[in-house]
């Protein structure tokens, strides 16, 4: 008799505190019937909320690309010099050094000579040596955009006049130092047909002053306009 009623007992303790008379379980929460959130080495499990997110980027820095540019250029050039006398044609070379995205330094060397013989003075051939200062507009200068500019420079120049009589050497030679003024339009662009380097076409068209320490039929200024190709590294 008291088997049977400690058999009873032990049944209605059993039916109090089991799992389907249990209060429903909360995340995060321990009880009797849950395991808490640990993964299988005791750790706790990560939240899937607990990662950072990036902010998203915003205004322009997300639309602004950079502006990468090379330094130097070494360009070479053809042309043609117009003044009141003559039509003269001809090329040269040019070292280009930027010092800022805005700003550059130019060295060139141009040589030019009339196209043809004049009947009483021969031909005439021009030489020009200086260097000049560059400003880029806009947001400076980048190697994969069309790059306006304005440069100030000084140079010297030689002109040397033959006669028809005396080719051999000339029977004027009349230099000067002289300021110049040009604007022009540089475009830069990179190939992969040359592993990615920068090159360069420039239009450009100055105007030499003539400072008056010229003979006296010469003192026009000098108009130079020209196509340059360039490498940039």
């Amino acid at each position: 008799m008291r088997a049977s009623l400690f058999f009873f007992q032990i049944l209605f303790v059993l039916a109090v505190v089991s799992p389907a008379n249990a209060a429903p379980w909360t995340p995060g929460v321990s009880s009797p019937f849950h395991a808490p959130d640990r993964n299988v080495t005791g750790g706790a499990l990560p939240s899937a909320t607990s990662a950072p997110v990036p902010a998203a980027p915003s205004g322009l820095d997300a639309l602004t690309p950079t502006r990468p540019w090379s330094r130097f250029g070494l360009g070479v050039g053809w042309g043609m010099a117009v003044d009141s006398e003559d039509t003269l044609f001809g090329g040269g070379f040019q070292l280009q050094v930027l010092l800022s995205s805005n700003w550059g330094m130019d060295l060139f060397f141009a040589g030019y000579s009339s196209a043809a013989e004049e009947v009483d003075q021969g031909h005439r051939v021009l030489f020009t040596f200086g260097g000049g200062l560059s400003y880029f507009f806009g947001s400076g200068v980048s190697d994969r955009s069309l790059n306006p500019y304005v440069k100030l420079g000084y140079l010297f120049k030689s002109n040397e006049f033959y006669s028809t009589s005396t080719a051999e050497s000339p029977y004027l030679t009349q230099t000067a130092f002289d300021w110049t003024l040009a604007a022009g339009l540089q475009w830069r662009f990179t190939s992969p047909l040359f592993y990615g380097l920068v090159f360069s076409l420039n239009l450009e068209a100055s105007l030499i002053l003539p400072n008056g320490d010229e003979r006296d039929d010469d003192i026009d200024s000098l108009l130079v306009m020209g196509l340059r190709f360039m490498l940039h590294f």
